[in-house]
């Protein structure tokens, strides 16, 4: 292929398993530099010519590690790619909080102008285990055959398949398992393409930074509201149990609200002018005749939902609807409105 053809990828490490290697100590950590000649290096070792990469090294952590300022950082180096340069983007990333800023991006990069991939890996490269390197390969493949600009994570399960997730759609990893989930997942070799493209756009230009400002919390037994500090929320969004429930109990004595009761939280974010959310909410519970007393406490109360996401997707859309908007009606009404195909349930 010549040069006139040749096609380049802007390779964005963040660190993570993917850029991980054994340290002296005898733990894992990142190390960005060194990975990134490895993924190239392994790459073209056992594919064609015909791809360029340019590397960027905007971080260097361990994805646990990720904390809003460095999603900041992360933001600021995609706001300034000049986008004709490339054919796509691919950002290493570490499976930890991978669903946290796929989801992000997913929200400020709607409308980008090229596919923008997210790549981790289930063990460092060098070990034989590791599914980095075929994650890597099948990212490159779908950006050369001209995939549609939008956000995607793709990944290799412990079934053998190399699933191709929406960012919008795909969830957290859990204990137990290194196999990530969407809800319409697919193989990426039986992907067709098919699918509409974002015109807006990106509200990356539009936000100077996200702020630490929204507390999210999530339900269990015994859990002691009185045990959260609410200085400097804008807003809280809490979990809710799987039938969109969460506990409204009142102490037998009276009409005293207990601790482990969520509308002790909710009456400590109304002193504070704080707005609380509840999800992810199943949206046919607005006009269900049916839904749970407790539900219907958690309304009349002033909780408001969010309806038919994920709740990595809904803690990241009211991120960005509070460094977007000051007034809580357009921060309800973005919620409420679909930016890049999340609203899936």
């Amino acid at each position: 292929m010549g040069d006139d053809l040749m096609k380049k990828i802007l390779l964005t490490l963040t660190g993570g398993t993917i850029c991980s290697f054994i340290n002296s100590d005898g733990f894992k950590n990142s190390d960005p530099k060194k990975a990134a000649p490895l993924l190239i290096d392994n790459f073209k070792r056992n594919d064609k010519d015909g791809i360029e990469f340019e590397v960027l090294l905007p971080l260097d952590i361990l994805s646990e590690n990720m904390t809003v300022d460095k999603w900041n950082v992360l933001l600021k180096v995609l706001s300034k790619v000049q986008w004709d340069d490339y054919e796509g983007i691919i950002i290493t990333h570490g499976t930890d909080t991978l669903a946290y800023t796929a989801s992000l991006l997913s929200i400020v990069m709607a409308g980008c102008k090229v596919p923008i991939f997210m790549v981790s890996s289930n063990f460092s490269l060098s070990d034989k285990r590791a599914n980095g390197n075929e994650n890597f390969k099948a990212a490159v493949e779908l950006i050369a055959n001209g995939i549609a600009p939008n956000i995607y994570v793709i990944y290799k399960n412990s079934d053998g398949i190399t699933y191709l997730h929406k960012g919008s759609e795909i969830t957290q990893c859990q204990n137990y398992t290194w196999d990530f989930y969407s809800k319409n997942m697919i193989d990426y070799k039986k992907f067709n393409n098919i699918g509409k493209t974002n015109t807006r756009e990106m509200l990356l230009y539009q936000i100077e930074c996200l702020k630490n400002n929204v507390l999210m919390v999530e339900p269990y037994v015994g859990i002691d509201y009185s045990a959260y500090n609410l200085d400097g929320k804008k807003a809280v969004i809490h979990g809710l149990f799987h039938s969109s429930t969460a506990c409204v109990d009142i102490l037998h004595d009276g009409d005293e609200i207990g601790y482990s009761s969520v509308l002790y939280m909710i009456n400590k974010c109304k002193e504070k002018g704080i707005e609380f959310f509840i999800a992810p909410f199943e949206k046919e519970l607005l006009t269900d005749e049916a839904m749970y007393s407790s539900t219907g406490v958690l309304l009349r109360h002033g909780a408001i939902p969010i309806v038919a996401m994920s709740k990595e997707v809904c803690y990241a859309k009211l991120m960005v609807a509070y460094a977007l908007f000051t007034n809580q009606s357009d921060i309800v009404e973005f919620l409420k409105k679909e930016i890049n195909e999340e609203m899936i349930y």
